[in-house]
């Protein structure tokens, strides 16, 4: 499950809608995940700087009401409704209506005055040019439309599986017993979404199932101790197993024509009506709400004994059957423990990350976590260090890495997308490796300072795509030059250095000096980019970092 609230979901949708009616290329993933990485995510601030990584100037501002008609349009803004303020898109607006998208419920119109009474005051004007949009929209379209296909699938997979199935039983399978199977999936559905909402209450899809009038209240069923029988496994999870495993066993009875599994299935049924009594009683006249699925639920249970009563002979009971019936609600049942942790806990990942984000980014904790971190020492004389990015720019990543590292050749592939994202950052690479002659990380490393720098950075994306791949053939491919005398000792300064900075590792990050404590990654740069303490000298003072 997405692990989102409703009021995340508004900050993406509003956005994403915002970008589409302005004609900017840049997919809903792409969105998401900037926004999501943001420590500040949902607020107003996360939107304005994914705004500006997309070069799409911004402005965001509080405004009175009779300035309202004078806002550039399309533009977003902040509405308060009931208790939450959220973010709406604006594409039309005149003195006396304006048309509005509800991340909920789609595209309004109401009158200016209505409008006016729920406005916070606040807006997001924007500007996109040419320049507008993401670089690789192409490629994040397609991983888009990927993961938008998944559900699909599955879902057709399934539909493809039932068809195969009813193809087979077709001949010999009655209406009953059809109408039992479509019963035993339907129910398997609804539990399904049972087990979804308990989940994520927050998802609008799910909602519209739950939410008719104020007596139904899946939520405050779903979580009350009624519903509970062990810790958190409850009855949601009964009824899953148990349409899950009928729906099996009974594809399996259908296939073999075996009405004594039918038999067995029935008396499952039987023994479950009870539970329907106690559980539209304790709805009814304890909790006095409703949950709609809950209540489906039992109407298919009563739809089940009306449909297949035919088969239920209490006398003829075969106990031959009754192990293949147990054998599968026994597979099914473990099949669900072992999917079920991993599950329920996916649930808390998105939560955890956005507060992990928030705290690595406080302005306390970065004091705190770079204060006694190790700080670059000056570059020894005559050492080059090929420098990328902007040359002249405020902010300076050195980056340490090594040939034959696969962490570093991860690194440089996300190096490529920051500076992407930070065009105005210069980037310093000094990369590592040994005198020896038959070394090939050192060979790579005295080809590569060869190079002006302006191509240092294309050949290390040609060497970190294959680094098995031929050196000599690398070499041609870049345009380096041979190893000569002074390519060698330009690799024992960089040696030398990393000496003195009692270089353990690769790669290793410095950020205006100060080294990256190992819980900062390369895309954590952009968000210490923005964050970082004292940015007009572009390095902390002096009495906040130990020297080494």
């Amino acid at each position: 499950m997405s692990g989102q609230s409703a009021i995340d979901r508004n900050a993406i949708s509003a956005l994403t809608h915002l970008l589409r009616l302005a004609k900017v290329l840049v997919t809903g993933l792409t969105i998401r995940e900037r926004l999501e990485e943001h420590p500040d995510f949902p607020a107003l601030s996360a939107l304005c700087d994914t705004l500006t990584e997309l070069n799409v100037s911004n402005l965001a501002t509080k405004l009175p009401a009779e300035r309202l008609t004078e806002v550039p349009l399309p533009a977003l803004v902040q509405l308060r409704i009931g208790d939450d303020e959220l973010f709406a898109p604006v594409r039309q607006l005149t003195g006396e209506t304006v048309e509005w998208y509800n991340t909920t419920s789609g595209w309004q119109q109401e009158s200016f005055d209505a409008f006016v009474a729920h406005w916070t005051g606040v807006a997001l004007l924007i500007e996109p040019n040419e320049q507008s949009g993401e670089q690789q929209y192409a490629h994040n379209r397609r991983r888009e439309l990927a993961q938008q296909a998944r559900v699909p699938l599955m879902l057709t997979g399934l539909a493809v599986c039932v068809g195969l199935l009813l193809y087979a039983v077709w001949p010999t399978a009655t209406g009953p017993m059809l109408g039992l199977l479509a019963l035993k999936g339907l129910g398997t559905v609804v539990s399904g979404l049972l087990i979804a909402y308990s989940l994520d209450a927050t998802n609008p899809a799910l909602q519209r199932f739950c939410s008719f009038n104020k007596q139904t209240n899946c939520r405050g069923i779903l979580q009350s101790s009624a519903a509970k029988i062990i810790g958190d496994f409850g009855w949601a999870d009964v009824g899953l197993l148990y349409f899950t495993g009928g729906f099996v066993a009974l594809s399996g009875a259908l296939l073999m024509n075996s009405v004594s599994i039918l038999n067995w299935l029935m008396v499952l049924t039987l023994l479950a009506l009870p539970y329907t009594i106690w559980s539209v009683y304790y709805q009814a006249m304890v909790a006095r709400q409703y949950c709609t699925l809950c209540l489906t639920v039992q109407a298919l249970f009563w739809a089940e004994l009306l449909i297949g009563y035919q088969f239920l002979h209490l006398n003829s009971l075969a106990e031959s059957a009754l192990l293949p019936v147990l054998g599968t609600f026994v597979g099914v049942a473990v099949l669900w423990v072992l999917l079920r942790k991993p599950l329920y806990e996916s649930r808390q990942v998105r939560p955890l990350r956005r507060r992990l984000q928030a705290v690595k980014f406080s302005e306390t904790y970065l004091h705190y976590a770079l204060a006694k971190q190790p700080r670059q020492l000056p570059y020894l004389d005559g050492q080059r260090v090929p420098m990328i990015g902007a040359v002249e720019a405020q902010h300076t990543l050195a980056v340490i890495s090594h040939p034959m590292c696969e962490v570093c050749r991860i690194a440089h592939k996300q190096l490529e997308t920051l500076l992407e994202r930070i065009p105005n950052m210069r980037v310093e690479l000094i990369v590592l490796g040994s005198l020896h002659p038959d070394d090939r990380a050192g060979q790579v490393v005295k080809h590569l300072i060869t190079l002006p720098d302006a191509k240092v950075g294309g050949a290390l994306a040609r060497w970190f795509a294959n680094p098995q791949q031929s050196i000599s053939r690398w070499v041609r491919t870049v345009g380096a030059d041979p190893i000569s005398d002074e390519s060698t000792g330009q690799l024992l300064l960089t040696n030398h250095w990393a000496t003195r900075m009692n270089v353990q590792r690769t790669p290793v990050l410095f950020l205006n000096g100060v080294e990256l404590p190992p819980v900062y990654r390369l895309p954590d740069v952009i968000h210490l980019y923005r964050a970082w303490p004292f940015k007009k000298t572009g390095s902390l003072q002096k009495d906040s970092v130990e020297s080494t």
